[in-house]
């Protein structure tokens, strides 16, 4: 009988090691700059290279999205950000003025993922706008990809600028629009679209 799909994932992997390690037994140790390596999420899909180092920001739909949900004047108020299978570049996923609807619709238990959220931007019910950066790491995401995500984390904060409200986000009650207001109101958060803003931590 065919083993779960999981399973079969894991023993590919576990095979791939041992062949490695004969390799290198078999070689002695290699002077060639080791390769990023890549792990498959249970979702069937390489999500993120292990490698911490810097992330890629080079596709210009990233800034351009970003400077949008910033603009108080666009309609654009959300956006998401994947990586490019296997690497540590970073492309748009989602650009949008659905709100936080539309960020937990982009939610996958799968993947790390990171969201602008300009929220409230049009003063809806009269509350103040405020930026909100999710940061987005899912149950299903392989514990050795989740050691990058700190590092990553910091480095998608300077790219995308000051925000009222970090959430390290790990499952959907994390950004629930309840659960984010709470938190905005907490922290007492001021400033508004480019200003500098004052920024806490969930």
């Amino acid at each position: 009988r065919r083993p779960p799909r999981s399973t079969l994932m894991r023993s590919s992997a576990a095979s791939d090691v041992y062949k490695r390690q004969v390799s290198t037994q078999s070689t002695g140790p290699s002077t060639q700059k080791p390769q990023m390596t890549s792990h498959t999420s249970l979702t069937g899909e390489a999500n993120v290279s292990v490698n911490e180092g810097d992330l890629d920001f080079s596709d210009p739909a990233l800034a351009d999205a970003r400077d949008k949900v910033k603009d108080k004047n666009a309609k654009e108020n959300v956006m998401c950000m994947g990586y490019v299978k296997g690497s540590n570049k970073l492309k748009l996923i989602t650009l949008s003025d659905g709100g936080i609807l539309d960020l937990e619709e982009d939610l996958n238990d799968g993947k790390i993922l990171f969201f602008l959220l300009h929220h409230s931007k049009t003063f809806e019910n009269g509350k103040a706008p405020k930026l909100v950066l999710v940061n987005w790491c899912g149950d299903g995401v392989p514990a050795v990809l989740k050691g990058a995500l700190h590092t990553h984390a910091s480095k998608v904060a300077a790219f995308l600028g000051s925000v009222a409200l970090t959430i390290q986000a790990r499952h959907e009650d994390d950004v629930t629009l309840e659960t984010i207001e709470k938190a905005l109101a907490k922290g007492r958060a001021t400033g508004y679209g480019h200003d500098k803003l004052s920024e806490k931590v969930l």
